[in-house]
């Protein structure tokens, strides 16, 4: 790099360091990488490992089984009086109970029932959905005094879910009423909870892991019988939550915790732990995010200062690879870091620094970038500028590789009958197709021969599969020769062409010849004298691939539809080739009818 180029290429850096901290701090204002930071926090949260439940939480599930024993739903009152009593007596600190009482049920003697349960136990937290404008519910009905005398706690259980979905954060409050995990705290602990105890007024739940709640059947609870062991063993100073489980009632809920499914008593229990250990897990402020952001835009940029495009790249990943291991570390210490917005300044600014060496890099190679511009493809002229020779040749080498020749049948005669524009138009559009065909499989397009392509496979880089690359751009040309047939009958063109496709591998000398003023790259050997061969003989045999043996022997995979065809002399040779095709291209096989859209010129 000269020194004229040293002052734009640091200029063009800072532009790229600035550029990818404002467009990252731009995008994450307006959230577009939030549903990526979400998942990022489930991963983080999986990678750190969820400890099991705590022993002082259990669970009284209405699971199938209950509601398949008890044979109502929904249970009567009675039912529920006849659990809180239960835990009561034996013992139970609090009890949090999912279900809604609101309204009479229409049995006065359950509800009266329940009323009292609720009263004896004096430590239950109610769970509502419906809250008024002034936070009051309809729990034992309209009047709020009966809650109040009962000495309950009403709590909401609304759930407010991230965008995608799923639950990572729970609320201090919904509709001006405290949610239940915070009231059931609250109870618990017999002082008022502020939302800075937890960090904020919406904190994210530290789950644990799913399914590790010691869990009792309700019907269980209710018949006073726990298969070995006892209510009082159970439930004695523990925190009860009262929930649906069965699948039926449609409580079940997406959760960071492992990715999947819970039920809604259970994230509600992980929430209550979450906030009986003031919410552990905390967010940093918004500006730390961007702070981030703005300074790891300016990493690879730096780097890239120093060290050459590749040793910068790697350097940048390494910062990245270390920036994403902090945030595990951070997350193991309760602090939840941004992970998108900032390494996506980091990816920004790398692909942006190696884009300005490149481009500045060019302004040098520009002498051979133009001369190989125009006479050979792509591919040649990369190698030939990553030789770094500054010569405009490119050395001839040995390369074992396969050969390509094919050539439309009956073109000769169309283009008498026809314009010169129309035939013009044609043979664009059939070398356009067959030409895609043959760069999409890696092949390097040696020459254009009138109607004919002349194609190497495996040249000028090697491919240990070219045989296979070869075989596969023929098969796809044989279908795009009947889009192009398709087209040319659908345009009035005529009713269109065959074409015949001869491959052959073995060693080839593959390089550069002509001029200074005028250059080809071109291959030349046996190899390509009885490709050429080959691709003649389709017209005897009324195939329109044929592959000689050299070729089918260095397919890597195996090709039940390719078939031996014959054995035939080659002209200006004594030996014989052993040749093979597609069944599907036999003489009297049917076209396969197109399965994509026609060619256009």
């Amino acid at each position: 790099m000269t020194r004229r180029f040293g002052a734009l290429r640091r200029g063009l850096l800072l532009a790229v360091a600035v550029t990818a901290a404002l467009l990252t701090v731009g995008l994450s204002a307006v959230g577009a990488f939030a549903p990526t930071e979400r998942s990022s926090v489930d991963a983080r949260l999986r990678l750190a490992g969820l400890a099991q439940a705590p022993d002082d939480i259990v669970i009284v599930a209405i699971d199938a089984r209950s509601l398949d024993k008890l044979n109502r739903f929904p249970l009567p009152r009675r039912f529920h009086a006849q659990v809180i009593d239960r835990l009561r007596r034996a013992g139970a600190r609090a009890i949090a109970y999912d279900v809604q009482f609101t309204d009479a049920s229409g049995s006065p003697a359950d509800d009266e029932r329940l009323y009292f349960a609720v009263q004896d136990a004096s430590r239950v937290v109610l769970a509502t959905t419906e809250v008024d404008e002034q936070g009051n519910t309809k729990i034992f009905g309209a009047d709020p005094r009966l809650l109040r005398e009962s000495g309950a706690r009403g709590a909401s259980t609304n759930i407010i879910k991230d965008d995608d979905g799923v639950i990572r954060r729970w609320n201090y409050a919904v509709d001006g009423l405290t949610t239940l995990p915070v009231a059931l705290q609250e109870v618990v602990g017999g002082t008022p909870i502020a939302p800075a105890t937890l960090g904020s007024d919406r904190f994210y739940v530290d789950y644990r892991r799913p399914g590790s709640f010691r869990t009792v059947s309700f019907f269980d609870v209710r018949a006073g019988a726990i298969a070995g062991t006892t209510l009082t063993e159970t439930f004695k100073d523990k925190v009860v939550f009262v929930g649906a489980t069965a699948p039926s009632l449609n409580d079940v809920h997406a959760v960071s915790a492992g990715g999947g499914q819970m039920p809604g008593v259970e994230v509600l229990a992980n929430a209550f732990d979450t906030v009986r250990r003031d919410a552990p897990l905390r967010a940093v402020p918004g500006w730390v995010g961007t702070l981030l952001a703005v300074a790891l835009a300016f990493v690879g940029p730096f780097i890239n200062l120093r060290f050459g495009p590749l040793r910068a790249f790697a350097l940048t990943i390494v910062t990245a690879g270390a920036y994403a291991g902090l945030t595990q570390l951070a997350f193991g210490w309760g602090r939840v870091l941004p992970a998108v917005a900032p390494l996506a300044a980091i990816g920004l600014s790398a692909v942006g620094s190696i884009v300005v060496h490149y481009i500045t890099e060019a302004f040098e190679r520009q002498r051979v970038r133009d001369v190989f511009g125009r006479f050979v493809s792509d591919s040649i002229a990369r190698k030939v500028m990553e030789d770094g020779d500054g010569d405009v040749r490119l050395a001839s080498d040995r390369i074992e590789c396969t050969v390509m020749f094919s050539d439309l049948r009956g073109f000769t005669t169309y283009s008498e009958s026809h314009s010169p524009e129309e035939v013009v138009t044609v043979v664009n559009a059939y070398l356009s197709e067959m030409s895609a065909a043959i760069l999409d499989h890696g092949g390097t397009l040696t020459a254009y021969l009138g109607d004919g392509i002349m194609a190497l496979f495996g040249a000028p880089y090697t491919q240990d599969d070219h045989a296979e690359l070869a075989l596969a751009a023929s098969r796809e040309m044989l279908v795009r020769i009947r889009h192009f047939n398709d087209w040319m009958q659908e345009t009035g063109r005529g009713e269109g062409f065959r074409m015949g496709i001869g491959l052959n591998s073995g060693p080839v000398m593959v390089g550069t010849v002509g001029s200074e003023r005028r250059l080809e790259y071109t291959g030349i050997g046996d190899a390509v004298n009885i490709a050429a061969r080959i691709e003649g003989m389709t017209k005897d045999v009324r195939r329109q691939l044929l592959v000689c043996e050299t070729t089918k022997q260095r397919l890597q995979r195996n090709h039940p539809d390719l078939v031996f065809v014959e054995e035939r002399p080659v002209r200006g040779r004594a030996a014989t080739v052993r040749l093979w095709g597609l069944e599907a291209d036999a003489p009297l096989a049917a076209p396969i009818s197109p399965a994509a859209p026609s060619p256009s010129p």
